[in-house]
């Protein structure tokens, strides 16, 4: 899938000048660092950031997308 900056931009505005919903921009950058996870410390430190915060929807959204890591999975078994 292919998307073009032109089109999000319009839709969602930039960093610096948000259209709107700026929480957009904030699950973006979250996944972006989700992705590049590779260890076990940098994971419980993305945990730890996504705990303390205060928009508990995304929150509970950002923790959806922890559990569903490869890493969380090897380290969270019963």
């Amino acid at each position: 899938m292919h998307l073009q900056f032109s089109s999000l931009r319009r839709r969602y505005g930039t960093r610096s000048r948000p259209v709107k919903s700026p929480e957009h921009w904030r699950y973006g950058a979250f996944l972006y660092c989700l992705r590049r996870v590779n260890n076990e410390a940098d994971l419980n430190s993305l945990m730890l950031a996504v705990q303390s915060d205060p928009d508990r929807p995304m929150a509970k959204a950002m923790m959806r997308e922890i559990s569903a890591h490869r890493l969380y999975s090897q380290v969270h078994t019963l």
